[in-house]
């Protein structure tokens, strides 16, 4: 691939990738609120639909530092900012822009994922009490 069509794929993997990141947060959000409701069935369907793009999203996480060493060459080293200075005006604040984007949403996904993960957790904690009782309950001897 030439560095041409690497900055293609990278700009449009990137731009994939913020639109992906706000469906997840949807996901997300759909997710706890199953949770909170108890609805296993629309849990699962939801950790299948996160699970895809999830998927996606990896593949394109992986695949970005190889676009941006054929973009920079041998000579610089890997980094998205360092494919942001390389690239000419429009596109370069174009990258800049939706890289702040990607940036901030994959730090609200994650926070989203562990409240799930905390309420999910503490669902089947309390479970687990109602159906075995107090793991720790004191016995006298």
């Amino acid at each position: 691939m030439n560095p041409r069509d690497a900055a293609k794929t990278l700009l449009a993997d990137v731009a994939s990738d913020r639109n992906d990141y706000r469906v997840l947060e949807q996901l997300l959000e759909q997710q706890f609120a199953a949770a909170l409701q108890h609805d296993a069935a629309a849990v699962g369907e939801l950790n299948q639909r996160i699970e895809v793009l999830l998927a996606r999203l990896d593949a394109h996480r992986r695949l970005r530092p190889t676009l941006a060493a054929q973009l920079l060459g041998s000579s610089k080293a890997v980094s998205m900012e360092a494919v942001i200075d390389c690239l000419p005006g429009v596109p370069s604040a174009a990258l800049a822009g939706w890289w702040t984007e990607l940036q901030q949403a994959v730090r609200r996904c994650k926070e989203l994922n562990a409240r799930n993960g905390r309420l999910m957790s503490s669902q089947q904690e309390i479970m687990q009490r109602v159906l075995h009782g107090e793991s720790d309950t004191y016995v006298a001897d």
